[in-house]
């Protein structure tokens, strides 16, 4: 598999600047303390950001915001009529590639917030992507209508993998459709090579026993004193540990698996 992006930071922590390749077997090595959980988080958050849900100032405003919402536009009034496909040319996918990275950098600080739940000094933070060639064919269709209502298929085919990653929406005003697409499409040039399913967030394995040894019984500790905490007294508070997003989503998992999902496919 090739490499799909390139991610590129600035004055990133530690990192002074740093180009990463990612693809479908990415290794950070380095001495201790130099910067390679910095880069493993901020892609791991990347990966699993929804850009329509998690509501990132998408630029609506700008040039090239502008440009992806009118061909897109274009393809869902066509879709009134019949199935609407088009191929993401060279030129639609470097709009997709410079909104992106406007986004990017507009919310960088956000982002790297809720990578590491503190802050996070970051100059720069952008990709570059590969053309993508013959693989991406756009569809959308029209399903069904109502009176209050239209529901709308938008999906992306991978063409040289024949894969497709598509989704429903059911919105009647053309703006929301043309931000939900949009952010459909973005989240498809970062995930559709390195995810078997798009809509799937990828998932973390920690290899620090140690650390979340140690974790958890902080996180205990810092729950059961605020949960029964009276008021009374002068016992000072108990710190809570800051968690990446990384570690809270694998604990999160972690607390939500059941024996009744033992025969899911991963």
């Amino acid at each position: 598999m090739e490499n799909r992006w390139i991610l590129h930071v600035r004055d990133f922590g530690k990192l002074e600047s740093a180009d990463v390749a990612v693809g479908s077997l990415t290794l950070f090595v380095g001495d201790n303390n130099s910067g390679k959980s910095y880069l493993m988080t901020l892609i791991y958050t990347l990966l699993n950001i929804r850009w329509y849900r998690d509501r990132y100032s998408l630029c609506t405003d700008s040039e090239e915001y502008r440009k992806c919402a009118e061909w897109i536009g274009e393809m869902l009034a066509e879709s009134r009529r019949k199935k609407a496909t088009a191929t993401i040319s060279p030129d639609r996918q470097r709009d997709l590639e410079q909104l992106l990275n406007r986004i990017l950098q507009k919310n960088k600080e956000r982002i790297v917030r809720n990578a590491f739940q503190t802050e996070l000094s970051i100059g720069e933070l952008s990709v570059t992507l590969p053309a993508l060639g013959d693989r991406g064919e756009v569809a959308i269709s029209r399903l069904e209508t109502d009176a209050e209502e239209e529901t709308y298929k938008l999906s992306v085919k991978n063409v040289r993998e024949h894969r497709r990653h598509g989704v429903r929406i059911r919105k009647k005003e053309a703006a929301v459709l043309t931000r939900y697409f949009i952010c459909f499409l973005l989240e498809f040039l970062l995930k559709s090579e390195l995810k078997s399913a798009l809509l799937d967030d990828a998932c973390f394995l920690p290899t620090s026993r140690t650390g979340f040894l140690l974790t958890y019984r902080s996180l205990i500790s810092a729950s059961l004193t605020e949960e029964y905490d009276t008021g009374e007294g002068n016992a000072a508070p108990v710190p809570r540990p800051h968690l990446t997003k990384p570690c809270s989503d694998f604990l999160r998992t972690l607390v939500n698996l059941s024996p009744e999902r033992t025969q899911d496919r991963f």
